[in-house]
């Protein structure tokens, strides 16, 4: 069985995670989709949040799996027996971080197969940093949202304007 991992702050998932993960669940006979920590990023949602909002965008893919996971990547990867590693590329400097992040994480676990995913060109500029910004500021985009993850983030009391 061939198995992957796509992990992520998601906070929020944005329609650009989901077109990852519909991309990768076609490819793959179980895919996970891991929320995991990264220490150099503020969060605006608990991880809770996170896991609701992934579980409602990845409820119709019957091999995809959702999880929160503290510490490495490759940790995760081992445990569950999974040699890929899904990553979401929108442009150049995704890619370079990407694939630095591939070089170490091929020095902790040498079978790591790493597959780059580029989004579809429409969601080329929607990152979660600046959703972030938009729902700071009120606004919830249903060019860059899904209607289930507004619904959690209103649910959440977060600011509230125009869908």
């Amino acid at each position: 069985m061939k198995s992957a991992v796509f992990a992520g702050t998601f906070d929020p998932v944005t329609k650009g995670h989901e077109s990852v993960i519909k991309k990768a669940s076609s490819l793959f006979d179980e895919l996970t989709v891991a929320i995991c920590i990264n220490p150099d990023k503020k969060t605006l949602f608990s991880v809770e949040t996170r896991l609701e909002m992934l579980k409602s965008v990845c409820s119709n893919y019957k091999n995809v799996k959702v999880c929160y996971h503290e510490g490495l990547l490759v940790d995760l990867m081992k445990k569950i027996g999974a040699t890929y590693n899904v990553r979401g590329v929108r442009n150049a400097t995704d890619y370079e971080y990407e694939n630095e992040m591939h070089y170490y994480n091929e020095k902790l676990y040498k079978d790591i197969v790493t597959l780059y995913i580029p989004c579809s060109k429409e969601l080329k500029d929607v990152s979660s940093t600046a959703v972030k910004k938009d729902i700071n500021s009120g606004n919830f985009d249903e060019m860059h949202l899904s209607p289930s993850v507004i619904e959690i983030i209103k649910k959440q009391g977060k600011k509230q304007s125009k869908v």
